[in-house]
């Protein structure tokens, strides 16, 4: 699906879009000097954008996802120049023009080792990266992720905030029971 928007950055798919993560986005572009970037995540069967600079995307199919890719890798996926590469032959976002033909993506992980999906930023000319573009990238995708868990902290602390108010006979749904183990 394609949204159209004022500033060339695709809006939040859920809510409105978080500054920190646009933030992050912009930051990873201006590193590398591209003019697209996206933090996008991947479910079982599509890859949506969260935050991006110069994409109207709000998501693509995850089999035609270089996102999906850079979950996969143990480490920052760099594709120089995919005009060549076989791989992508089917990928819209390079067949199209201008096409893309330079991509990075930092996997976002979290702490056990769950990819969740990338930061990465493209060009439409092929280009290298320098290890401290790339340093960059494995930084600024870490912070994505410490962002995601505070989220989830402060989720988690407000629903168990919330829970207190019911009656004392009332136990909080997520509170074990009597017999659990701590």
């Amino acid at each position: 699906r394609r949204s159209p928007t004022s500033n060339g950055s695709a809006p939040l798919a859920l809510g409105a879009r978080p500054p920190a993560s646009l933030d992050l986005v912009r930051l990873a572009a201006a590193v590398c000097g591209t003019p697209l970037a996206a933090l996008c995540f991947v479910d079982r069967d599509r890859v949506w954008l969260k935050s991006s600079v110069g994409l109207t995307e709000l998501e693509v199919p995850r089999e035609s996802s270089f996102g999906a890719l850079a979950i996969g890798q143990p480490d920052v996926l760099v594709l120089r120049d995919v005009a060549g590469d076989s791989r992508f032959g089917a990928e819209p976002f390079v067949r199209r023009a201008p096409g893309w033909r330079f991509y990075a993506g930092a996997p976002l992980r979290t702490r056990d080792g769950h990819a969740l999906g990338a930061l990465c930023v493209m060009d439409f000319e092929p280009r290298d990266v320098t290890e401290q573009q790339i340093e960059s990238l494995r930084a600024l995708s870490r912070q994505a992720v410490s962002l995601l868990e505070l989220r989830r902290l402060r989720r988690d602390r407000a629903d168990r905030q919330s829970g207190s108010t019911q009656t004392a006979t009332e136990p909080h749904p997520a509170a074990p029971s009597r017999d659990s183990a701590p």
